[in-house]
């Protein structure tokens, strides 16, 4: 696989497990629907950066 797949899966990979977990905790937190969905891709994305930029 290709370097620049690889690091773009990452990114993907983080965005959807970030938006995943950000639905799970406004379920478990009471927190509105959108912010949980919107701070998860957030924190996903920059997880999934982080690790694409970290094993160049």
């Amino acid at each position: 696989m290709d370097s620049l797949e690889w690091k773009d899966c990452m990114i993907c990979f983080g965005l959807i497990a970030g938006t995943t977990l950000g639905v799970i905790f406004s379920f478990f937190f009471n927190i509105e629907l959108v912010y949980g969905i919107a701070s998860g891709a957030i924190v996903g994305y920059i997880g999934g950066l982080a690790v694409s930029i970290w094993n160049k």
